[in-house]
């Protein structure tokens, strides 16, 4: 397995986050559980939160749309595109949240 990227070592700009976990698990069980819709709405968002829409289409190009419901009943909508994939070891995509308070758009 490849080392971990160290944060210092990238070049980040102000508005990018970096998010690494490691776990033991088969890497193909991982790849699915963040390339399927119905998966991925399970690992998004913070305690509490739900996903009642969820879809991501994993190839380069392929979009990525979450919507995001606090306990309050507060909605966001995450929206975004795949950048690169090799699976199962890679998975690049941009995100944007959105508060949808003030307007609906589709999740993908």
């Amino acid at each position: 397995m490849p080392p971990t990227p160290r944060i210092e070592d990238a070049l980040l700009t102000p508005r990018e986050v970096v998010f690494t976990r490691t776990v033991r698990v088969e890497r193909s069980l991982v790849w699915r559980l963040w390339t399927e819709s119905r998966h991925l709405a399970q690992w998004w968002g913070p305690h509490g939160f739900t996903n009642p829409e969820c879809a991501i289409d994993p190839r380069p190009g392929g979009r990525l749309g979450i919507l995001l419901r606090s306990p309050d009943g507060d909605e966001y909508l995450n929206v975004g595109a795949v950048q690169l994939i090799d699976p199962p070891a890679q998975l690049v995509f941009t995100v944007a949240l959105l508060n949808r308070k003030h307007g609906r758009t589709s999740p993908a």
